[in-house]
């Protein structure tokens, strides 16, 4: 569904963006893959073997709210809502490596950690499992 957007940073490969178009569910649901996507690319940046950052540099970002404000995101499918805003937190929770308690990154982390099991608790039946072979 929105997989790609996670494992690809677009601007190494340069593929031009679906454009967000009202009533397009196929284009509010690529927008917002996107910006997660987006967001998962700056989050993981501290990651990087080449990087050099002793800090974390993802003071500013985005709420889920805002991340889906331009789209009709409610009447989202809701295994494309769960899986979607899972994302967000697993981008959120990234987002700290180095703040420690207190600071606006860490207090981020604990709420998505949060966040993300509240979204698997009340969306178990919506979410598929994943295929792990036994």
């Amino acid at each position: 569904m929105g997989a790609a957007p996670f494992m690809i940073d677009d601007t190494d490969i340069a593929l031009d963006r679906i454009p967000l178009t009202q009533g397009d569910y196929r284009s509010q649901l690529m927008s917002v893959s996107l910006t997660l996507g987006d967001l998962m690319i700056a989050a993981t940046r501290v990651y990087k073997a080449s990087s050099k950052a002793t800090v974390d540099d993802c003071g500013e970002f985005l709420s889920f709210t805002q991340l889906t404000s331009n789209t009709s995101f409610d009447s989202f499918h809701r295994s494309h809502a769960s899986y979607l805003e899972i994302w967000y937190h697993v981008a959120a929770m990234l987002s700290c490596r180095y703040s420690g308690p207190g600071s606006p990154q860490y207090n981020r982390r604990l709420a998505s950690a949060g966040g993300s099991f509240t979204v698997r608790c009340e969306m178990a039946s919506e979410i598929p499992r994943l295929p792990v072979r036994t």
